[in-house]
């Protein structure tokens, strides 16, 4: 509560100043340290707040011995923001920043900065900070997020070079109608058409490469109506599209893991958590399950509680290994 009187004082300080200056002629430091109730010296530090957060261009006269404004100047103290709002308005900000390294937002970045220069100076006690949130790392491939947005609005089809992620796979073209940008794990994606393959498919925009090949082409494409990413997911763990048929997964979590997991519950008791899934089983499911460890353990399907089991033998053997070479 001290924080807030101490920010609405100091809002208040600057209405003073301002009021006082509008009125125009050259109004001397006694004056307005009186009309603030301030010392002489706090009022100077209020003036140049004043001059660095908000520009506003008072000078000192020497002949009149007294501030002035050097031209004229709408200095705006209409804004009221009750504490929640400002809260909100702070979380927005930070999590705009967490993405200010996105070309797209480069001309925006600039924006940012001085909005949250004046919430700071308005709302905010000096070199304080509330709240900080995990910083993002860069996004590879985003530099082309404005070429695909381009063509998805416009509905027209793409060329592009594209390399996967196999071992000495050389890169393949592809002309695609592009949908929709996706980020997910801190890398972005589209999902598209892509002409000879049957379906939607997903491409990682940080796996494309020969840029200065890519095109917009003069070829357009007429969008599906009833296309939904949250239909393709439906039984997708993570961002996988295919066609092929969901399976019954049954994890057994022991109970301290099991309470961050929220499918259909067949057990919960003080020894185990089970829950079942109805999934496209994939890569990403696996690499999560052998990264739960010894807290989970596959009941179903057979298939891929045999996958685990080899992936735990072949690290027992790694491990074990290492123990005879030391």
């Amino acid at each position: 509560m001290k924080n807030q009187d101490h920010i609405s004082q100091r809002w208040q300080y600057f209405q003073t100043i301002h009021t006082s200056l509008s009125k125009g002629g050259a109004v001397s430091s006694e004056t307005l340290a009186k009309a603030c109730g301030l010392q002489t010296r706090r009022l100077k530090d209020y003036i140049e707040d004043m001059r660095q957060d908000y520009g506003a261009p008072i000078d000192y006269d020497w002949k009149r011995k007294g501030y002035v404004y050097s031209n004229a100047f709408d200095f705006d103290i209409s804004l009221k923001l009750n504490p929640k709002e400002v809260n909100t308005i702070e979380l927005a900000l930070n999590t705009l920043k967490q993405f200010q390294s996105l070309k797209m937002l480069e001309d925006v970045a600039f924006g940012i900065e001085k909005v949250e220069k004046m919430i700071k100076s308005k709302f905010s006690a000096p070199s304080q900070q509330f709240i900080e949130l995990e910083t993002m790392p860069p996004y590879k491939g985003s530099e082309h997020i404005n070429f695909f947005l381009e063509a998805i609005k416009a509905c027209q089809k793409v060329f592009f070079y594209y390399q996967k992620h196999e071992k000495n796979a050389e890169p393949e073209t592809y002309t695609i109608s592009p949908y929709l940008i996706k980020e997910y794990r801190n890398r972005f994606y589209i999902i598209s058409k892509a002409e000879g393959k049957e379906g939607y498919r997903v491409f990682g925009l940080d796996r494309i490469v020969k840029p200065e090949k890519m095109q917009i082409l003069p070829a357009y494409f007429e969008r599906e109506r009833d296309f939904k990413l949250s239909d393709l997911l439906k039984y997708s763990y993570g961002l996988y599209i295919s066609n092929e048929k969901p399976q019954e997964v049954i994890l057994s979590f022991t109970p301290e893991r099991g309470k961050y997991q929220k499918p259909k519950v067949l057990e919960d008791n003080e020894t185990e958590y089970k829950i079942c899934y109805q999934l496209k089983i994939n890569t990403e499911l696996v690499q999560d399950i052998l990264k739960w460890g010894a807290e989970v353990l596959v009941v179903a399907p057979e298939s891929l509680r045999q996958q685990i089991k080899e992936y735990h033998q072949k690290a027992l053997q790694h491990y074990n290994q290492v123990v005879s070479l030391s």
